[in-house]
């Protein structure tokens, strides 16, 4: 079924601030990121533990910058008229990044403590964090995958 043109408006003017240009670049941020989680957790269970600390690293200062580009790319949408009292859509879009936000911070918190650990210590528990911390940071990229999908594509 076809959407009536005033609804097919509607819902053009509150996708309009929406481009594909921060929101791409943060996509591959964050893809790239939970590839190099894979090699950080592979060099872990070589033994490899400088490897994997600066994996870890890496993954980090991948994170961080997923989420200053996300700040950028609020604060442009914002200053577009894309705001929590825009209706719904608003209100949803902010909901769901900027609790996609705070699951990236508490994943770059559980890797920031994974590099100190990593620094002093190489144990089978350790080991086991590493690989709870791939596993979480594979989630947080899934999810923004779908939140990208749904908010940006759809």
């Amino acid at each position: 079924p076809r959407r009536p043109p005033a609804l097919a408006k509607h819902v053009e003017h509150l996708l309009a601030p929406l481009t594909l240009d921060l929101s791409s670049v943060n996509t591959a941020l964050l893809v790239i990121s939970s590839i190099v989680a894979i090699r950080f957790r592979m060099q872990m269970k070589r033994g490899r533990t400088v490897q994997a600390r600066q994996g870890v690293a890496i993954t980090f200062a991948i994170g961080f910058i997923f989420l200053l580009l996300q700040g950028v790319e609020l604060h442009r949408l914002y200053a577009q008229g894309l705001t929590l009292q825009r209706g719904v859509f608003g209100a949803l879009f902010y909901s769901l990044i900027t609790l996609h936000g705070l699951h990236v911070t508490g994943g770059l918190g559980f890797l920031g403590y994974l590099w100190f650990q990593m620094r002093t210590r190489d144990s089978e528990l350790l080991s086991q964090r590493v690989g709870h911390a791939e596993l979480y940071w594979h989630f947080v990229t899934l999810v923004w995958l779908v939140l990208f999908g749904i908010l940006y594509l759809a």
